[in-house]
C-alpha cells in the first residue's frame, strides 16, 4: 500500500484558509472606514475589494467546503450558512445599486458588515469544528488544495478583467 504524502499546502488547514479570509474582509471594511473624506471613487474602490472577497469566499465554501458537511447528510450548519449567505448576497446586491455618498449606502454597508460577521462565527464556532472531525488529513490536505486552487482561478479572472 503506498504511503500518503502531504502536498506543500499541507501546512495550511483549511480552517487557516477561510479565518484568514474573515480577517481579509475584516481588514476592508476598517479601511472603509478610515477613508472617510477621501474621494468616492476611493471608497468605491475599497467597498469593490470588500464585494470581491465576500463573494470569492461565499462562492468558495459553497462550492468546496458546503459538500463536505451534506455528505454526512443533512446537516444543519448547512442551513444556518445558506441563510446567512442569502442575507450577505441580498445586501451585497443592494450595495451594488448605491453610490458611496447616498445615505442609505452606509446604512446597508453596516448590514452588510453585521452579516459578514455572523457568517464568519458560524463557520468558526461550529462550520470549521464540524468539518474537521469528518476528514482525514489527507481530506483536509485535499480541501486546503481546493480552496487554495478556487481562490487563484478567481484572482485570476480579476487581473485579466
Amino acid at each position: 500500500m503506498a504511503t500518503y504524502e502531504p502536498s506543500p499546502n499541507a501546512a495550511v488547514r483549511p480552517a487557516e484558509i477561510l479565518r484568514k479570509d474573515h480577517e481579509s474582509i475584516e481588514s476592508l471594511f476598517g479601511e472603509y472606514d478610515r477613508s472617510v473624506g477621501e474621494s468616492p471613487e476611493d471608497r468605491k474602490r475599497i467597498f469593490g475589494q470588500i464585494m470581491r472577497e465576500i463573494e470569492v469566499h461565499y462562492d468558495l465554501v459553497e462550492e468546496v467546503v458546503v459538500p463536505r458537511l451534506e455528505g454526512a447528510g443533512k446537516d444543519p450548519l448547512v442551513a444556518d450558512w445558506r441563510s446567512l449567505r442569502t442575507d450577505g448576497s441580498d445586501a451585497l446586491r443592494r450595495l451594488g445599486d448605491l453610490e458611496p455618498d447616498d445615505p442609505a449606502f452606509e446604512r446597508a454597508l453596516a448590514l452588510l458588515r453585521h452579516y459578514a460577521r455572523a457568517h464568519a462565527e458560524i463557520e468558526e464556532r461550529r462550520v470549521l469544528p464540524a468539518l474537521a472531525g469528518r476528514l482525514t488529513e489527507r481530506e483536509a490536505d485535499d480541501l486546503a488544495t481546493l480552496l487554495q486552487a478556487g481562490k487563484a482561478r478567481r484572482n485570476e479572472g480579476v487581473r485579466e478583467a
